[in-house]
Protein backbone atom coordinates (compact mmCIF):
# COMPACT_ATOMS: atom_id res chain seq x y z
CA UNK A 1 0.00 0.00 0.00
CA UNK A 2 1.29 3.55 -0.48
CA UNK A 3 1.62 6.61 1.52
CA UNK A 4 -1.30 7.95 -0.81
CA UNK A 5 -3.56 5.23 -0.40
CA UNK A 6 -2.40 4.69 3.41
CA UNK A 7 -3.45 8.15 3.94
CA UNK A 8 -6.72 8.12 1.98
CA UNK A 9 -7.95 5.38 4.03
CA UNK A 10 -7.16 6.58 7.23
CA UNK A 11 -9.22 10.28 5.72
CA UNK A 12 -13.00 10.49 6.77
CA UNK A 13 -16.04 10.90 3.99
CA UNK A 14 -17.81 12.51 6.87
CA UNK A 15 -17.69 16.01 7.04
CA UNK A 16 -16.18 17.64 10.15
CA UNK A 17 -18.39 19.61 12.39
CA UNK A 18 -15.43 21.81 14.47
CA UNK A 19 -16.97 24.53 12.90
CA UNK A 20 -20.37 24.09 14.33
CA UNK A 21 -18.75 23.48 17.75
CA UNK A 22 -16.97 26.67 17.33
CA UNK A 23 -20.58 28.70 16.61
CA UNK A 24 -22.01 26.82 19.45
CA UNK A 25 -19.03 28.00 22.30
CA UNK A 26 -19.30 31.68 20.76
CA UNK A 27 -23.21 31.58 21.36
CA UNK A 28 -22.91 29.92 24.48
CA UNK A 29 -19.86 31.83 25.79
CA UNK A 30 -21.23 33.98 28.36
CA UNK A 31 -22.99 30.55 30.46
CA UNK A 32 -20.18 28.48 29.31
CA UNK A 33 -17.73 31.79 31.01
CA UNK A 34 -19.99 31.67 34.96
CA UNK A 35 -19.85 27.69 34.66
CA UNK A 36 -16.24 27.38 34.00
CA UNK A 37 -15.74 30.03 37.23
CA UNK A 38 -18.37 27.79 39.20
CA UNK A 39 -16.32 24.73 38.33
CA UNK A 40 -13.40 25.69 39.65
CA UNK A 41 -14.86 27.68 42.25
CA UNK A 42 -16.27 23.81 43.73
CA UNK A 43 -12.96 22.43 42.39
CA UNK A 44 -11.46 24.83 44.68
CA UNK A 45 -13.12 24.45 47.67
CA UNK A 46 -13.14 20.33 47.75
CA UNK A 47 -9.65 20.44 47.77
CA UNK A 48 -9.28 22.95 50.67
CA UNK A 49 -11.54 20.24 52.34
CA UNK A 50 -9.80 17.56 51.11
CA UNK A 51 -12.96 15.88 49.71
CA UNK A 52 -13.20 13.53 46.55
CA UNK A 53 -15.35 13.73 44.04
CA UNK A 54 -16.87 10.62 44.97
CA UNK A 55 -17.49 12.09 48.74
CA UNK A 56 -18.71 15.08 47.04
CA UNK A 57 -21.13 12.95 44.74
CA UNK A 58 -22.55 11.16 47.83
CA UNK A 59 -23.37 14.65 49.59
CA UNK A 60 -24.92 15.70 46.56
CA UNK A 61 -26.93 12.37 46.18
CA UNK A 62 -25.81 12.14 42.68
CA UNK A 63 -23.15 10.05 41.12
CA UNK A 64 -19.46 10.82 40.37
CA UNK A 65 -20.10 10.87 36.57
CA UNK A 66 -22.46 13.85 37.14
CA UNK A 67 -20.00 15.19 40.04
CA UNK A 68 -17.01 14.93 36.60
CA UNK A 69 -19.67 15.99 33.75
CA UNK A 70 -20.02 19.38 36.33
CA UNK A 71 -16.38 19.91 36.70
CA UNK A 72 -15.69 20.13 33.40
CA UNK A 73 -16.65 23.68 33.19
CA UNK A 74 -19.83 22.98 30.48
CA UNK A 75 -22.54 22.34 32.05
CA UNK A 76 -25.70 24.84 32.40
CA UNK A 77 -26.53 24.69 35.73
CA UNK A 78 -30.27 25.25 37.37
CA UNK A 79 -30.39 27.16 40.17
CA UNK A 80 -31.60 24.25 42.23
CA UNK A 81 -28.23 22.39 41.49
CA UNK A 82 -26.17 25.33 42.17
CA UNK A 83 -28.18 26.07 45.82
CA UNK A 84 -27.59 22.49 46.87
CA UNK A 85 -23.99 22.59 45.69
CA UNK A 86 -23.92 25.94 48.11
CA UNK A 87 -25.51 24.27 51.04
CA UNK A 88 -23.70 20.78 50.81
CA UNK A 89 -20.41 23.04 50.65
CA UNK A 90 -21.23 25.74 52.76
CA UNK A 91 -20.00 28.74 50.47
CA UNK A 92 -21.65 31.01 48.32
CA UNK A 93 -21.39 30.05 44.41
CA UNK A 94 -23.51 32.96 42.64
CA UNK A 95 -23.99 36.23 44.43
CA UNK A 96 -27.01 38.27 43.51
CA UNK A 97 -26.58 42.31 43.46
CA UNK A 98 -29.36 43.69 44.77
CA UNK A 99 -30.77 47.64 43.60
CA UNK A 100 -28.45 50.32 44.54
CA UNK A 101 -30.71 53.73 46.41
CA UNK A 102 -31.09 56.28 43.87
CA UNK A 103 -31.22 54.42 40.51
CA UNK A 104 -33.67 54.62 38.11
CA UNK A 105 -36.67 52.16 38.19
CA UNK A 106 -35.97 51.12 35.20
CA UNK A 107 -32.61 50.58 35.28
CA UNK A 108 -32.08 46.56 35.28
CA UNK A 109 -30.09 45.17 38.56
CA UNK A 110 -27.04 42.99 37.22
CA UNK A 111 -28.45 39.54 37.56
CA UNK A 112 -25.51 37.87 38.75
CA UNK A 113 -21.39 37.25 39.59
CA UNK A 114 -19.60 34.29 40.20
CA UNK A 115 -16.62 34.35 42.70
Amino acid sequence: MTNKEKFLSLVSDTPSDVMDKVKWMIANRPWLKRSAGIAIHVIQVLDKRGWTQKEFAERMGVSPQQVSKWLKGQENFRLETISKMEAVLEVELIEIKSFKSGESSTSEPEANSVD
